[in-house]
């Protein structure tokens, strides 16, 4: 009898961290962009673009702290998982609205291959099942994050993209751990 009552208790526990991983996803879309990268947008000559392109790597780094922090729930199998498509598509038409901007005009109109892209790319770096990340795994994606704002490298905007991320990440580790 233990052992009916053990798999709905799983289930459960799976369907509140992914509860959650939704909730975090829709906080993406209202997130202070133009107060926490100022330092990006501050005469960036495509303000908008640069916005589109923090929100899908906070919507990735939301991912990626949920994989660290539950390496073994069933939603890690695919990017396409319906609930987790649906909840990032929420939080794009809120990201639209709250911040001016339209993706598909300064990116890409199809929503699941830029999605798809920019996680697979972020990925390389940072893969979502790993153990706890070292510090140069964000400033890895972070020079990746940082070649999608502009056009040359550099040092001093990677190092503040990988501050901006690790702070996030830590509060990112918080919530999952109270979970």
């Amino acid at each position: 009898m233990d052992q009916a009552a053990s798999p709905p208790a799983r289930h459960g526990h799976d369907a509140s961290a992914l509860n959650l991983l939704n909730e975090l996803i829709y906080q993406c879309a209202h997130a202070p962009y133009r107060h926490q990268y100022a330092f990006v947008l501050r005469g960036h000559p495509e303000p908008k673009r640069v916005l589109c392109e923090l929100f899908l790597f906070r919507l990735w780094l939301t991912w990626a702290g949920f994989g660290h922090a539950h390496p073994d729930h069933p939603a890690l199998g695919s990017y396409g998982n319906a609930t987790l498509a649906s909840r990032a598509s929420e939080a794009r038409g809120a990201f639209e609205l709250h911040h001016h901007v339209r993706l598909g005009t300064q990116l890409d109109d199809d929503w699941e291959a830029l999605v798809g892209d920019r996680f697979a790319a972020y990925d390389r770096f940072f893969p979502p099942r790993a153990t706890l990340p070292e510090p140069v795994n964000f400033e890895l994606v972070s020079i990746a994050l940082g070649h999608r704002l502009c056009d040359a490298a550099n040092p001093v905007l990677t190092a503040q993209l990988a501050l901006a991320a690790s702070r996030q990440y830590a509060e990112l580790r918080l919530v999952y751990a109270a979970d």
